[in-house]
């Protein structure tokens, strides 16, 4: 899951906050907490109510944009995606994308909307929408490829300059990327 968020309150009328998704290590690592805390999780609280994916499909041997409903836009480069063991995928992937931009589909989805910090205080996110992306080829994962990226441009209803948060399940945090692009 990933998100754009913050702490605090920003009055900005951009509608629009594009996020990159990417193949990126050495972030993660450099963010992760010295400390061990409890694990946040995805959890939803409610029995067979999930927010339905939107099923995309893109051609990897060229770059286009993706467009959704909503406004959102994803831009997958040439060549984008690897395997699990990190070769190139050829042909069509197959894409699912969801949005989370009210409460009341981010309260049923249980994503934990607090981030533990590394002394273990927590503090509570305020979000300018979030999203889920998934990538497949003939029912398998696929990956963001090293040196490549999604940008995500998320169309929100709420404006301003939002940190882009990260949920890694593995850790059961968030991890902070810093301010979105306008």
């Amino acid at each position: 899951f990933f998100q754009s968020c913050s702490d605090s309150k920003n009055s900005s009328s951009d509608t629009t906050s594009p996020n990159a998704v990417e193949a990126s290590d050495e972030l993660a690592a450099a963010s992760q907490p010295t400390a061990q805390f409890a694990k946040l999780k995805v959890e939803s609280p409610f029995e067979n109510l999930d927010l339905d994916f939107t099923n995309l499909r893109c051609n990897t041997a060229k770059s286009q944009t993706l467009r959704l409903e909503s406004g959102t836009s994803i831009e997958v480069p040439a060549a984008a995606f690897v395997d699990e063991k990190g070769k190139p995928v050829a042909g069509q992937v197959d894409l699912q994308f969801r949005e989370f931009q009210n409460p009341a589909e981010i309260i049923a989805s249980g994503i934990p909307m607090k981030v533990v910090g590394e002394n273990g205080g927590e503090s509570w996110m305020q979000t300018a929408g979030m999203y889920e992306i998934k990538g497949s080829q003939n029912g398998k994962p696929v990956f963001v490829a090293p040196g490549k990226s999604l940008q995500v441009n998320l169309a929100s209803p709420v404006g301003g300059a939002y940190d882009f948060w990260k949920f890694e399940p593995e850790k059961g945090n968030w991890d902070n990327f810093g301010v979105s692009e306008a």
